[in-house]
């Protein structure tokens, strides 16, 4: 199996806050992410169409999100690497440089 894509998730929220991220279509475990700690997730391609393999879970606090990281679509700068920061407002995309 050759890796696609690498998609990582860093804890950027603020307040000392951990997050939790649960990237189902694509793995099954709950990743618990203490603040500036990343997890990272290789894809080669071989989800089923009808799964978006990055539609993710994340909770903290008591607020629950769903963020679709990537989209072929619209994903024009992800072609091998996203690194993604979690933030109080959302999800914010950063290239891989």
């Amino acid at each position: 199996m050759s890796v696609k894509l690498q998609v990582e998730v860093t804890n950027s929220l603020e307040g000392n806050s951990d997050l939790t991220v649960h990237c189902d279509n694509i793995d099954p475990t709950q990743h618990l992410l203490q603040p500036n700690t990343s997890n990272a997730w290789d894809y080669s391609g071989d989800a089923p169409s009808s799964k978006p393999p990055f539609l993710c879970s994340f909770q903290w606090g008591l607020q629950d999100h769903m963020y679709n990281l990537v989209d072929p679509l619209w994903d024009f700068d992800c072609k091998n690497h996203c690194n993604w920061f979690i933030k109080q407002f959302g999800p914010s995309y950063a290239p891989h440089l």
